[in-house]
């Protein structure tokens, strides 16, 4: 189970579940990790699997990364990085 920080907004949320999902679908033992925001705030996962699996479920979690660079964190709608005082990723509506 990938598990993730209650700030943790519920559009990220919602990518960190679909990624729990799919390494399920691939490690059908459990996966375990966490999600959690890098020193600029964006979101990065971190996960444990067997050796000999690590470059599939590599592929996977870097898909998931990139799609966070273009996932409102709010919402979960497309949105784009805003830079403040931490980076974020915003729709228009969630910027506003």
């Amino acid at each position: 189970m990938i598990e993730t920080p209650p700030a943790l907004g519920s559009g990220w949320r919602l990518l960190a579940e679909g990624l729990d999902i799919e390494l399920g679908e691939l490690h059908p033992d459990g996966v375990t990790g966490r999600a959690r925001l890098d020193a600029v705030g964006l979101l990065t996962f971190e996960v444990r699997v067997p050796r000999e699996s690590r470059s599939a479920t590599n592929v996977i979690v870097r898909r998931y990364e990139q799609r966070a660079l273009e996932t409102c964190e709010s919402c979960g709608e497309p949105g784009s990085i805003r830079a403040g005082v931490a980076l974020r990723v915003l729709c228009n509506e969630c910027a506003d």
